[in-house]
């Protein structure tokens, strides 16, 4: 059973590679602010979620404590700043581990990379967030939300 699960899994991998890249490109998706909300489309699937999940090259285990730290948030939402007093940390690893995370995912998918408006340079935290300026105002933390498809990835696979 197991087998057909993963199967299908890599089946459904494959469709969506096929339908989001470019000829043998990836495509390139910019990262976009509306009402002060960042998002970018980069249409990852619950069942892609759940099979990097249980990949340990993808998701190694500062990476999974991670996404479960954030899952386990109100809403599965909070800032660097308010994850690192709950942990008594004085420095954020989150960063490393996000930007590590995202290259990862980028790698594995191999259809998408995301861009910012400023500088057109890659970001990453974007593959497992999206997020908001506390009160929209630049100047106080940026809140990561997990997105939805990875909460329930975490769900299904019982990583939660």
């Amino acid at each position: 059973m197991n087998s057909v699960c993963n199967l299908i899994i890599y089946w459904k991998h494959m469709r969506n590679r096929a339908e989001n890249t470019v000829g043998d490109q990836m495509k390139t998706v910019k990262l976009q602010q509306r009402n002060g909300h960042y998002f970018a489309d980069i249409h990852i699937t619950e069942e892609e979620w759940v099979e990097m999940l249980n990949n340990e090259y993808i998701f190694n285990k500062k990476s999974l404590e991670l996404v479960k730290d954030w899952y386990h948030e109100p809403g599965h939402q909070a800032s660097n700043v308010e994850m690192m007093n709950r942990k008594g940390l004085e420095k954020s690893p989150y960063i490393g581990i996000v930007v590590g995370l995202g290259r990862r995912i980028q790698k594995h998918l191999d259809r998408v990379k995301v861009i910012q408006n400023e500088g057109n340079r890659n970001s990453y935290w974007i593959f497992l967030f999206e997020g908001y300026y506390t009160n929209n105002d630049r100047s106080l933390p940026f809140v990561w939300i997990l997105r939805k498809e990875l909460v329930a990835a975490l769900e299904a696979s019982c990583h939660v």
